[in-house]
Formats: C-alpha cells, sequence, structure tokens
C-alpha cells in the first residue's frame, strides 16, 4: 500500500464563494454538517484552514464537507493538505483513509484505521474523526451509520462529556430515523454546552419526526431563548406555524423572524408578506412587498400578493397593471384560480371588456369548480350587459349552492327578475314565476 507522501508546497486553495464577514468558528462548522448544509461547511472550514493552515481538523472536516457533495478531487485535496498540516500520528492515519475511501478501497481504509488506536487512545477528538470517517456521504455512496457509531463510541468511552462527539452520534441516529437515541445524544449535548441552542434545536427537530408538535415548538421556544436570533429556529417556528394554518401566531413568529434573525433571507420575507396578506394587513404587506421586489424583482410571486392588495386597498389602476405584469411572467403551471378572479374583478373596476372579466371567471371555476361563489360575480356581469339569460342560469347554479335562508330568497328573486326579462326563453315567466314562489 502507498502512503501518501509529505508534500513541501503549501496548496493553493481557489474558493469560488465570497466567505462571510464574520468570523467563522468550529461550532459554526458542527451546525452546518448538523443539518447537512454542505455549502455552508465548505465555507466555513475553508475559512478555518486560511485562519490557521494547520487546523487538521479543520482540514478533515472540510474533505468530509466536500466529499458529501460529491466533489472527490477537491475533498482529496482537503485531506492532503489535513496529512501536510500533520503528517505523523493518528491524524496523517485518518487522511490517508479517507483517501484509500475516496478510491473505494474500503478494506485498505480500515487497515489503515486500525493503527489509530496506537496514537489516539486518550485523543478524544481523533478517535471521533475515526468515526466521523464512516458518518458522511462520499459522493453516492451511503454513510456507514453502524460502523461509524461503533467508532464514535469509542469516543465517548475516552470522554463523555465531548461536545462534538454527543453531536455526531445524536446526527447519526437521526439521519436513520432512530429518534430516541438521538434525542439521548442531543440532551447530552445540551448539557454540556447548556447556553448552545443548536443541540436543542436538533432535539425539536426529533420531536418534529415522531410527530410530537408540543414539544417540537417547545424545544424551538428554548433554543430562541438562549440566542434570540437564531435564524434556523426562529423560521422553523414561522414555517411550522404557517403550515399549520394558525395564521395570527404563524405572523407573529414571522415578523419575530425578520425583525431578529441574524440572517434573513428573501424567502424570510416572502412568507412574512403572505401572512401579513392571510392575515389581512393588506398595508403592511404592500409595503414589504415593494421591498422586496426592489432587491429581487424575480420574485414575480409577490406581484400576485401586491395585486391582491392593491385591489382590497382600492388600487385598481395599480393592481390591474401589477397582475398583468404577473401574467407575462408567471409559468402556466404556476397561475392560481385565485389569480384569474382578481384579474376579473380589476378588470370590472377599471372598466374593461365585460366578456373578458367573465372569461377568467370561468377559468378560476375551471381550476376550481368548488368556487361556485364566482357565478354570483359572473350574474351580475351578465345582467349589467342584459344578458339575462346567462345572468339567470348564473345565478340558478349560486343559488343551488346556498344553505341560509335569507340567501336562497335573495337569490331566488334574482333569478325570477332575471327570468322574466330572458325573452329568448318560451317558458321565462313560469320560470321567473317559479323563482318568485
Amino acid at each position: 500500500m502507498t502512503y501518501l507522501l509529505r508534500k513541501s508546497v503549501a496548496l493553493m486553495w481557489m474558493v469560488g464563494m465570497a466567505l462571510g464577514a464574520v468570523a467563522q468558528t468550529h461550532q459554526d462548522g458542527i451546525a452546518a454538517v448538523q443539518m447537512s448544509r454542505w455549502d455552508k461547511a465548505i465555507q466555513t472550514y475553508t475559512q478555518l484552514t486560511q485562519k490557521d493552515p494547520a487546523d487538521v481538523v479543520a482540514w478533515l472536516m472540510l474533505g468530509s464537507a466536500y466529499g458529501a457533495k460529491g466533489e472527490i478531487d477537491k475533498a482529496k485535496a482537503a485531506y492532503e493538505s489535513a496529512y501536510n498540516a500533520k503528517p505523523d500520528g493518528a491524524y496523517a492515519l485518518i487522511a490517508n483513509a479517507r483517501i484509500l475511501l475516496l478510491q473505494g478501497r474500503k478494506d485498505e481504509a480500515e487497515m489503515v484505521l486500525k493503527k489509530v488506536d496506537k496514537f489516539a487512545r486518550k485523543d478524544v477528538a481523533a478517535r471521533r474523526l475515526v468515526g466521523e470517517t464512516f458518518l458522511y456521504p462520499i459522493g453516492t455512496a451511503k454513510p456507514d451509520f453502524a460502523r461509524a457509531e461503533e467508532e464514535l463510541k469509542k469516543a465517548v468511552e475516552i470522554s463523555a462529556k465531548d461536545f462534538a462527539t454527543q453531536m455526531a452520534l445524536g446526527y447519526s441516529f437521526l439521519e436513520r430515523a432512530s429518534g430516541g437515541p438521538a434525542a439521548v445524544h442531543y440532551e447530552i449535548a445540551a448539557t454540556i454546552e447548556p447556553q448552545n441552542p443548536l443541540p436543542i434545536f436538533m432535539l425539536a427537530k426529533v420531536y418534529y419526526y415522531a410527530k410530537l408538535n408540543d414539544r417540537y415548538l417547545a424545544n424551538l421556544e428554548k433554543a430562541i431563548a438562549l440566542q434570540p436570533n437564531y435564524t434556523d429556529a426562529l423560521r422553523a417556528k414561522a414555517e411550522f406555524l404557517y403550515f399549520e394554518k394558525q395564521w395570527q401566531k404563524a405572523l407573529e413568529a414571522a415578523k419575530d423572524l425578520v425583525n431578529n434573525a441574524s440572517e434573513v433571507s428573501v424567502d424570510d420575507e416572502m412568507l412574512l408578506a403572505n401572512l401579513l396578506y392571510i392575515n389581512k394587513d393588506c398595508v403592511a404587506c404592500s409595503a414589504l412587498v415593494e421591498k422586496i421586489l426592489k432587491k429581487d424583482p424575480s420574485r414575480n410571486y409577490l406581484r400576485r400578493l401586491q395585486a391582491y392588495c392593491d385591489y382590497d386597498n382600492g388600487r385598481y389602476a395599480e393592481g390591474l397593471k401589477t397582475l398583468e405584469d404577473f401574467f407575462k411572467m408567471v409559468k402556466p403551471d404556476k397561475v392560481l384560480a385565485s389569480d384569474y378572479e382578481y384579474l376579473a374583478k380589476l378588470q370590472v373596476k377599471m372598466g374593461r371588456d365585460t366578456l373578458q372579466a367573465i372569461r377568467n371567471y370561468e377559468k378560476a371555476i375551471e381550476m376550481e369548480p368548488e368556487r361556485v361563489d364566482l357565478f354570483s360575480d359572473m350574474a351580475k356581469l351578465y345582467y349589467a350587459k342584459k344578458d339575462y339569460c346567462r345572468a339567470a342560469r348564473a345565478y340558478e347554479t349560486y343559488l343551488a349552492s346556498l344553505e341560509g335562508a335569507q340567501e336562497r330568497v335573495n337569490t331566488a328573486y334574482q333569478v325570477g327578475i332575471c327570468y322574466y326579462y330572458c325573452t329568448d326563453d318560451l317558458e321565462h315567466y313560469q320560470k321567473a314565476e317559479t323563482a318568485f314562489a
């Protein structure tokens, strides 16, 4: 077996992404890996290796992140740099073994890792890194969780109070849907670092997958209490309440997210805009939508919200223009029935072609046949055009959907009036009389 030769020239790294202005730490790397955010992990560990080229742990974790993304050449280069940073002992062996795994030579890698025992009897980090060698995917190759846990448990025997080891074990069990053991290790990690919100957040994820919603929310709240600007917990809470259709609570959570989170995305602002609309705060919704579209005009979905809000705020000309712009850009499979409904309403308000508005109501009903209420709007338009026969039939369809007694009486009266004037129907008097009865 050929081992890596020590290189005399340091590897120059070309990183395609801009590194964050805030200095990254190993804790940031652990957080990125826990959530399988490999791009973020690469960014973090790259910055750590640039800060300290002798940081062998950062090099090894950088290799894992590249391997998980399937960027095998970059993973190999990172492991070579790990070897260069510490060419003797346990870490050099781990680097060599990982390169062998990249090449599909697992048996040889295992033989190398057996030699780590000689150097890592009291080195919890080295033993943990042996376990993590098997914990993450390598291209299309899946992790070997059983093998990873075997080695990680040896690390626990060296020190049960190593935060990174407990987090790695929690990750392993969570990834293979073994919630009980995952919760145990995340709880231990939380006792080791009681001010760190990450293990609490990961524990919340365990409860989410177990569909224990109360515990999920409770742990999100705990994580937020520990770190009020903790983006992941703030976002998870807002999104969960949104999908649970707890609109008012979701709105408050989304406001907390946008106002307090350390990393607010355009999607977070879009969530807030959507909830402002749902909660009928169209003034605030419009203001936020305008702000987002200035930053990112490609967010066409927001034009929908803007148009809806413009209609509700009485800004019909602006709303019609915005919705027409929306239709120019939207893919057909992304159009909603409500888009056609609001287009029809705005066309009516702006005095556009009535038949065009009616056709848009029909499109909305074609998409959502349960929207029988739109037949009432269509009937009014037919009546205004003195197309009494079509108005009568539209009112009849609407009437059949009504349950309230007074509503039925009022609509039946409209049916009767329309049939009275529907002279093209030879039985229009009889139908009018029946409706009035």
